[in-house]
């Protein structure tokens, strides 16, 4: 039975840093897993310029001029997961946004999911804008974090009684390592 693991959180909250220490455990424990994010695809449309004024490349990545592009990413990267027919048992998707609720609506209508868990990366705003600004790659222009990523509807989630994991990063990797650790035995074995 797939079971889908959802990372979310802003931009520079850890959700890359996280997946990496939960594959590494899946890894040891011989679990089948695929990582998908929309990061790629929202970087092919700036570079191809398939949405000329939607989207465009900035120094570390690209700048998203219109919201309503998020949308058609997600769209395109879970029809690319329901296309696959592989299906490992673990598919960990990845993303950023301010409105959850409404991208977990239409993830709904589009997978059938009979197990799923949404892993809520917490972190500060200005840590994330901290950790965003070093990055080499995939940095999101600051008038966009402070624009479509500084306030979340992350507790419209926990009011529709969706499945939410609140996983909190203060920076230490040691605790986000625990935490990777604490959530595969509860939620993945």
């Amino acid at each position: 039975m797939v079971k889908y693991l959802f990372l979310i959180g802003r931009p520079g909250s850890g959700k890359t840093t996280f997946i990496q220490i939960l594959t590494d455990i899946l890894k040891k424990q011989s679990k089948d897993f695929e990582i998908h994010n929309d990061w790629s695809i929202l970087y092919g449309y700036a570079q191809n310029k398939k949405h000329t004024g939607l989207i465009e490349l900035s120094e570390n990545g690209f700048k998203v001029l219109n919201e309503k592009l998020y949308t058609t990413a997600l769209e395109e990267l879970i029809s690319k997961i329901l296309i696959n027919d592989k299906k490992s048992e673990f598919q960990i998707i990845e993303f950023s946004r301010r409105n959850y609720y409404e991208c977990f609506v239409l993830i709904e209508q589009m997978i059938k999911m009979e197990i799923f868990y949404i892993v809520y990366i917490d972190s500060d705003y200005n840590n994330c804008l901290s950790r965003n600004i070093k990055r080499e790659s995939h940095q999101v222009p600051l008038d966009i974090m402070e624009l479509h990523f500084k306030f979340d509807d992350k507790n419209e989630l926990i009011i529709h009684h969706l499945p939410v994991v609140e996983i909190s990063n203060k920076s230490d990797i040691r605790c986000l390592k625990n935490e990777a650790m604490f959530f595969f035995k509860h939620y993945c074995s």
